[in-house]
């Protein structure tokens, strides 16, 4: 084998039956240049024999035993086996893993995210049981995503990042992987997920033998976040699990999609006068930003804390503009929520200058229920029926077709003409 580009550091305690499974599905299933630190946190002379026998048997060269000489935890173990990584990338795993047929190349599917744009500074798979964005069943997100949040539970890091922001922070009785995923972004890097690189998850396997009753129950949670919110503040607590990130880049085999700002952000014009419709908190640039709630209140446009920032208050239905004054229009996020569209339609024509252009986005209905998941939703809309909002009228023209976007999104540009044309 080649010399390792990849240390993959696997602390395991008490946990021989499921390690060795780990293991063998790991060096049978994967390929790619790695070198294995098994930390072995239980100081026993009994566990070492157990260990190092196990290593022994497996009459290969890419796994070695780092023994602890007490129960350092998750992060002390994680730390101590850091010391020893010389590779350009490292990989945190649980014990507890399953790797699969067919993910010869997981490894290099997320190695070569992390070749291809270097603003990104750590990259996770998908999986059956992990929380938010990583789990599988978000079926219909781009191969290669960006997120606010990485799960500790297998995580592919650029060593330079991890030891430039010192390793896990061992001070913490847990959320390990929520103060690493702030430490890197505040840091100036990006997160990523691989979707094609998939691992099963037997999960809380040590946590339920040590801690049954408290591992993964709602005190265990509410402790975490205190922790990290007495650490980090409110604000990057909230934004380190709803945060969409620019988009990665990346060749044809792992092409991504645009979030919704970014390619509002393309299509709106240089010049001219616009206006942002429902714009909440989001930073609106060179347009004019117009919501229905008052500059500085909370829980605007679903984020829960942070202030509107606004210059109009008013519906995006009865705009404060004279007729055939604007060169756009953006709204993100917005028709969904508008039960009566024709008005709307017929109000957002009404302030545009003939040639001046529409930008929408809103969720894809084949992609997500938003219905279901958000109930302030009256409408839903698949690419067949946003397109069909616009061309069954006669002032407005399609100048794209919709587009697909991150996080079951799609947008549409459409441009104002005359009546009748």
């Amino acid at each position: 084998m080649a010399d390792p580009t990849l240390t993959i550091i696997m602390p395991t305690y008490q946990n021989t039956d499921v390690m060795i499974r780990c293991l063998g599905s790991l060096l049978h299933f994967t390929e790619f240049p790695y070198h294995i630190i098994l930390v072995n946190n239980d100081p026993s002379a009994e566990a070492k024999a157990t260990i190092d026998g196990i290593i022994e048997a497996l009459e290969t060269d890419c796994v070695e035993a780092l023994h602890m000489h007490h129960n350092a935890g998750w992060m002390g173990a994680i730390n101590a086996g850091l010391k020893l990584v010389y590779t350009p990338y490292v990989c945190f795993a649980n014990d507890d893993l399953i790797f699969i047929r067919g993910q010869m190349d997981f490894w290099s599917k997320m190695t070569k995210v992390l070749d291809v744009d270097q603003r990104v500074g750590a990259i996770g798979p998908v999986s059956n049981f992990v929380m938010g964005l990583q789990h599988f069943h978000h079926m219909n997100l781009p191969n290669v995503h960006s997120v606010g949040l990485l799960i500790g539970f297998c995580v592919l890091l650029r060593t330079n990042a991890i030891k430039a922001i010192g390793g896990l922070d061992e001070s913490l009785a847990g959320g390990d992987d929520l103060d690493m995923s702030i430490r890197l972004r505040d840091a100036g890097w990006y997160l990523a997920v691989m979707r094609k690189s998939y691992v099963h998850h037997v999960g809380s396997v040590t946590g339920n033998r040590l801690f049954k009753g408290y591992w993964n129950s709602m005190s265990q949670v509410e402790n975490t976040d205190n922790a990290i919110i007495r650490k980090h503040g409110v604000r990057k607590w909230y934004d380190t699990q709803t945060l969409s990130c620019p988009d990665i880049a990346a060749d044809e085999d792992t092409k991504v999609l645009w979030t919704n700002d970014s390619w509002i952000d393309i299509q709106r014009p240089e010049d001219g006068k616009g206006i942002d419709l429902g714009s909440g908190a989001r930073s609106n640039g060179s347009s004019w930003g117009l919501d229905i709630a008052k500059p500085g209140s909370k829980g605007v446009g679903g984020r829960k804390f942070e202030p509107s920032v606004n210059d109009i208050v008013a519906d995006a239905i009865n705009i404060p503009v004279v007729d055939s004054s604007l060169d756009y229009l953006t709204t993100s996020h917005l028709i969904e929520h508008i039960v009566c569209l024709g008005n709307a339609l017929d109000e957002w024509s009404r302030v545009l200058k003939p040639g001046a252009i529409l930008i929408l986005t809103c969720p894809d209905h084949d992609k997500m229920e938003s219905m279901v998941v958000d109930s302030s939703h009256v409408h839903a809309f698949n690419h067949s029926s946003l397109k069909r909002l616009f061309t069954d009228r006669n002032d407005f023209r399609l100048l794209t077709e919709p587009i697909e976007l991150q996080h079951s999104s799609m947008g549409i540009v459409v441009e104002k003409v005359s009546e009748g044309i």
